[in-house]
Order: C-alpha cells, then sequence, then structure tokens
C-alpha cells in the first residue's frame, strides 16, 4: 500500500475532479475533430470552403468509408428527415469523441487509484485494463468486418427475391453500423469477465464447466433480445462467438487457479 499520508475526502473528489474535466476535454477534442475538413477539401481551409460550398467534414468522409462504401453499388442510401445527415454526423462525432476519450479515461483512472495499490496490484490492473481494451477493439473489428459485412450480403441477396428495390435509409445503417461493433465490443469481454471472477473467488472454474448448457441456453435469450439485427444469421454467427469466447474464457480461469 502507498505510504502516502491519508488525503480528506475533499482532496480526494478534488482530484477525481480534475481527471473527470481532463476526459471530457479529450472528448469534446475528439467531437470536434470530426466537424473539420477532411485533408483534400479545398485544401484544408474551412471558411473558403464554407462559403464555396465544398465543405465536407471527416464525420462526413467517415460515414461514407465505413459505412456507404461497403454496400454493394446498386444499394442506395436515402433519407426521409431533413435533419437526419446532422444526425449521423453526429453519431460519428460521438464515436470520434469516445475513441479519444477513452484512453484518457483508462490513464485518468489509474493514476487516481493506483497510490492505493501494492505493486502487484497495479501491474494486474494494468495488465486487465489493457486486456479490456484490447478485447473491446477486436470485437469492435470482428463485428465490423465479418458481422456488418455479412448483413451487407444477405440484404443484397434477399431484397431481389421478395422484389424489394435495395434502398436504405441512413439512419437505419448508422444504428445498424455503431450496434453492432457496440454490441461485438461487449461480447468479447467475456473471457476476461470469465477470468476476473475466477480470480477473485467468486465463480470457480469447474462451474463455468458444469453449468456450460445453462449459459448458452441464456446466451442465445439474451442474443436474441439484444442483437441489434436480429435475423437468423446474425444471431447463430453471434453464439457461435460466444461459444468460442466462453471456452477461451473457461481455459483462462483453469490456468489462473493453477498459478
Amino acid at each position: 500500500m502507498s505510504e502516502d499520508r491519508p488525503e480528506p475526502l475533499s482532496a480526494h473528489l478534488q482530484e477525481l475532479r480534475k481527471r473527470l474535466i481532463r476526459v471530457i476535454i479529450a472528448f469534446i477534442i475528439g467531437f470536434v475533430a470530426g466537424w473539420l475538413p477532411v485533408p483534400y477539401s479545398n485544401n484544408g481551409n474551412v471558411l473558403s470552403a464554407i462559403f464555396l460550398m465544398e465543405y465536407r467534414p471527416v464525420a462526413a468522409y467517415l460515414y461514407y468509408m465505413l459505412v456507404v462504401r461497403p454496400l454493394p453499388k446498386d444499394v442506395k442510401v436515402i433519407t426521409l428527415g431533413l435533419l437526419t445527415p446532422l444526425e449521423v454526423a453526429f453519431y460519428i462525432c460521438m464515436l470520434l469523441g469516445t475513441i479519444v476519450a477513452v484512453p484518457v479515461l483508462a490513464f485518468e483512472l489509474y493514476q487516481f487509484v493506483k497510490r492505493g495499490l501494492y505493486p502487484h496490484e497495479r501491474r494486474a490492473f494494468k495488465i486487465y485494463f489493457t486486456a479490456v481494451g484490447l478485447l473491446f477493439f477486436a470485437g469492435g473489428v470482428f463485428g465490423y468486418i465479418v458481422i456488418y459485412h455479412a448483413l451487407i450480403r444477405l440484404y443484397v441477396i434477399l431484397a431481389p427475391m421478395f422484389g424489394l428495390k435495395p434502398y436504405i435509409l441512413a439512419r437505419n445503417i448508422m444504428n445498424e453500423f455503431l450496434g453492432t461493433i457496440i454490441f461485438s465490443g461487449i461480447l468479447f469481454e467475456t473471457p476476461i469477465i470469465m477470468l476476473l471472477l475466477s480470480k477473485m473467488g467468486i465463480v470457480n472454474p469447474k462451474s463455468y464447466v458444469e453449468y456450460r448448457p445453462v449459459v448458452y441456453a441464456i446466451a442465445m435469450i439474451l442474443i436474441a433480445i439484444f442483437n441489434p439485427d436480429p435475423t437468423l444469421l446474425s444471431s447463430i454467427i453471434w453464439v457461435v462467438t460466444f461459444i468460442i469466447l466462453y471456452e477461451v474464457g473457461i481455459v483462462l480461469a483453469k490456468r489462473s487457479r493453477r498459478t
């Protein structure tokens, strides 16, 4: 434990306030960055780009590259609301702000609690925090590359079968994009959660194996409820992914008990 003299609660609250302000500032920086012009937009000159009606913010560029570009050429993204483009840009800017703020939040949180931790606890804190971040990032990438693109392919196949024209609402495709990334990122935290519960002695690794069928059944129900795109194909992919992650969690939990 830290040898520093105990500080009053007011001092800790003041420090926490300062650190939260830094996180908020980081979020604002990322959010504002989404409204900056892309590098090739009129040489980055914001004022002249606006006056010449050539202004294209980073948010619009990212929306096109990540959300719209993967769609087949015959699929058109449309909008029925006057403010939908602004709403889509707002979501992208929120995403950018979160990406910038999360590492700052992790750093500030560690700096806030590290004085009350033993050296071995500090090392464990760093390892688990890093693992949580990497797993969420890996889950987001998996959700985008595998799930999001699979849903697009499914839409392209099914729409002509039912005589539907390939039009997608901008708001719907944006919600699908964000929901898939966030849902996948959370799902990928399964192994680290299982490991932590085992390390803290809350759950015995044998219980993970014993109650495996029950866990799978509950997972299927929860995925069917919270899946951002509750189609059969995406649900199957999510369930198979969870089973793999759960099995990895069992292996990690067993090894943690041996060490």
